[in-house]
């Protein structure tokens, strides 16, 4: 972390939820968790599975993109089981909001989503409060007023293909 409260990484060879775990460590914990992501795969959920087992990880909100999760709903079972709120919209982030039992808040801001990739990507870990709050304003801007939940709009038995 340098003096400005950032670290950079970058390349082909980690992952969102890479980047997620290693901004987790240093915290108290159970940490709460704010995921944007266009889209999620189930190695990621696996993964966030894991962090709340091992107790690194509480309560998680994730807001994926509507039309993405059509393509994603084979794991919503799983979802269902790893995730406490689901929030559907019209979104393209990529970014981790996290606080820990003290109010400590980290952000982390990908190129990459919540699924495995091997291009080039870059991650962002933020420890700057002003920068944290301007995300989190823009966050709760998405949750609050452009998102449907996902647990609400499926109270009814979901048919399979």
């Amino acid at each position: 972390m340098d003096a400005q409260g950032v670290a950079v990484v970058a390349g082909s060879r980690f992952q969102f939820v890479d980047v997620i775990q290693s901004a987790i460590e240093p915290m108290a914990h159970p940490v709460a968790m704010t995921v944007c992501s266009f889209s999620v795969a189930e190695e990621a959920l696996r993964r966030i599975y894991r962090m709340k087992e091992l107790g690194l990880v509480g309560h998680v909100t994730m807001v994926l993109d509507l039309k993405a999760f059509q393509k994603t709903m084979k794991i919503f079972a799983f979802l269902s089981n790893v995730v406490d709120v689901v929030r559907l919209c019209q979104s393209h982030a990529k970014v981790c909001l996290i606080t820990d039992p003290t109010g400590r808040e980290r952000a982390v801001v990908s190129s990459q989503n919540l699924t495995r990739g091997n291009r080039f990507e870059c991650a962002v870990i933020i420890d700057s409060k002003p920068a944290i709050d301007a995300i989190w304003y823009a966050v709760n801007d998405i949750i609050d007023n452009q998102s449907i939940s996902l647990y609400e709009s499926f109270k009814g038995p979901i048919a399979e293909d």
